[in-house]
């Protein structure tokens, strides 16, 4: 973890608590990174799995061409088929198309080996992705469904289960995660350290890795959790998860989730969360914004 961020982040939370206030360490994410035109995972990960995109575990039909960072070579582009459009519709979500502003070359400036500005800084230096991530442009939740973010989300829920994949991205997730514990530990204002921010779905436009997305992110959450507990000495802090999404679904949308297989939540995910239940150290977070989805889940 880099010094320079690890002692901005215990100053901010030592001003805190010398005011009485407590904190919520949660690992954000918006588009999973910047090269994506968000933040959250490093940009040299999503960079990574673009170097070796064709070399994904347990893929046959993984190649070169898929797209984990915004480039010439990969531009930004939508992965959403038009039956989960029409679907995402009809719960009042209005998928815009990706927007750009400078037609010429718009996924060049601060990409990934383009020579034109640090990838870190693409999600604010590139006009054109500003012209998705301003706050107007969230709302229509574009960039969550991109390739890019898709690609991503589904390959970083899987990549505890293969060695290749879990030193180059698990490992380095898992490290922040144990550091972010010790800041607990050093500081009593910190109530709790959540895993992830609002988890996008992974794999679309592919149906079984939709299906399957809820499923690979509790596992994943549960080999977290795994790590932390199998440590020379094992956390004591409350670790936060949110579901797919961080909302909660209104129960119809919970019915036909299950129906298909996506509240489909394997054994040994259950168990260990069970654990972490039964010792006080799960809590489970979600957001509720305003929308027709969340306003008739409250009336249910």
């Amino acid at each position: 973890v880099d010094s320079g961020w690890v002692s901005r982040l215990e100053a901010t939370v030592k001003a805190f608590a010398e005011e009485g206030v407590y904190v919520f360490l949660d690992i954000h994410q918006d588009a999973l990174a910047t090269t994506n035109g968000g933040e959250g995972l490093p940009w040299w990960m999503t960079a990574k799995m673009q170097e070796i995109a064709a070399l994904v575990p347990d893929c046959p039909s993984c190649t070169p061409f898929d797209s984990y960072i915004a480039s010439p070579q990969h531009p930004l582009e939508l992965a959403v088929p038009d039956w989960l459009q029409e679907t995402l519709e009809m719960f009042g979500a209005d998928i815009q198309p990706v927007r750009t502003l400078d037609a010429e070359n718009p996924w060049l400036a601060y990409s990934v080996g383009g020579n034109a500005g640090h990838p870190r800084y693409m999600n604010v230096g590139n006009v054109n992705m500003r012209a998705n991530n301003n706050d107007v442009a969230w709302n229509h939740g574009t960039l969550p469904l991109t390739r890019q973010v898709q690609n991503v989300a589904w390959r970083f829920y899987r990549s505890h289960q293969f060695p290749t994949e879990k030193a180059a991205f698990f490992d380095h997730y898992v490290s922040f995660v144990r550091y972010l514990c010790i800041v607990w530990e050093r500081y009593s204002n910190v109530i709790a350290i959540e895993l992830f921010n609002e988890p996008p779905l992974g794999g679309v436009p592919d149906v079984a890795a939709i299906l399957h997305s809820r499923t690979d992110l509790f596992n994943f959450y549960a080999a977290v959790l795994q790590e932390l507990e199998h440590a020379e000495v094992p956390t004591k802090a409350p670790v936060a998860i949110e579901d797919l999404g961080g909302t909660s679904l209104q129960p119809v949308v919970q019915a036909i989730s299950a129906a298909v297989g996506l509240d489909d939540l394997s054994s040994p995910a259950i168990e260990t969360l069970s654990r972490w239940a039964q010792k006080d150290q799960l809590i489970i977070s979600f957001h509720w914004y305003p929308s027709r989805s969340t306003e008739s889940s409250l009336e249910d």
